[in-house]
């Protein structure tokens, strides 16, 4: 618990020095969908999310596919959990070999400080640790270094709408590591003569935050609807190149739709269309986005 109040002041402390939210929209998340902590008025449940997104036309002309599971278990009651997540993300790039990567392991923990299952809001802290990916960046991808991340969540549930605001403040805990970030040439990372990069002197990370906000209308029991917004500072998130600091844009906005199919009382279906608003060609992200999640309560 004492890890879990220094993470939240360090939270506190980002978000008085940065009045915009930022983060990196690749870590796993599972604030777009059904989340049986916080989204329905009854006793949270222990569930598991699998996920399949992909980024389409990122930069370097790429398509990346993420695959990822999200775990919860729930204690006291349903007023606190711990979680746990993995990704891994396979890289379609033209003209390149296809890869694949491990992403950013994370475990984390949640708190409803107000629970009281019979008002129409909730409230919860969330804390979350993403360990370093390795330095063999041929197998890893997430970067190198120790990663928090600090959620404050808040949601009113009004006859069949729910709308939910989530500020996220990560911040980076170590230094980049030296990897082989600038080879990619073929040559296995032991093999290597040098593998201190030069790349860890052109990566800044940086401190970064989030504002999203999502609205979901709930049809009947089985079908509910969703539409979002967020926004993002730094632009990329806690990497910065340097060479490209002064060019990049400070912010980045992203609107998202999707939907949810009850398709059993504990088995929930969701598939997320993202868009980005920032349009521009030399630093879009992405060109669109596609989430799809199988969310399973036990």
């Amino acid at each position: 618990m004492k890890i879990f109040i220094i993470i939240i002041f360090y939270s506190i402390t980002l978000f008085a020095h940065h009045t915009a939210g930022g983060g990196d929209s690749s870590l796993p998340t599972n604030a777009r969908f059904i989340d049986p902590f916080t989204g329905k008025r009854e006793k949270p449940a222990n569930y598991a999310v699998f996920s399949m997104d992909l980024q389409k036309a990122e930069r370097q002309n790429r398509n990346v596919y993420t695959s990822s599971i999200f775990g919860e278990m729930v204690f006291d009651k349903g007023q606190f959990a711990l979680n746990a997540s993995g990704s891994y993300l396979y890289y379609d790039q033209k003209d390149r070999k296809d890869a694949g990567r491990i992403g950013k392991p994370f475990i984390g923990m949640k708190y409803l400080p107000f629970f009281d299952l019979q008002k129409n809001y909730f409230f919860v802290l969330e804390t979350r640790l993403g360990f370093p990916a390795g330095p063999d960046t041929d197998k890893f991808a997430g970067g190198n270094y120790y990663l928090g991340v600090g959620n404050f969540t808040l949601g009113y549930k009004f006859y069949s709408f729910a709308l939910v605001g989530k500020i996220s403040g990560q911040f980076p805990l170590s230094k980049l590591s030296p990897s082989n970030e600038t080879g990619n040439d073929g040559i296995p990372y032991y093999l290597r003569t040098n593998t201190i990069s030069t790349n860890v002197e052109e990566i800044q990370l940086k401190k970064a935050g989030i504002y999203s906000i999502y609205l979901t209308y709930f049809l009947n029991p089985s079908i509910s609807f969703l539409t979002g917004f967020l926004y993002r500072t730094p632009y990329y998130g806690v990497e910065k190149e340097t060479s490209t600091a002064d060019r990049v844009p400070n912010i980045f906005r992203e609107a998202s739709i999707g939907g949810t199919y009850n398709f059993s009382e504990k088995y929930f279906l969701s598939l997320v269309y993202r868009h980005p608003l920032d349009r521009g060609r030399e630093w879009r992200p992405y060109e669109a986005g596609y989430t799809l999640a199988l969310t399973m309560e036990f």
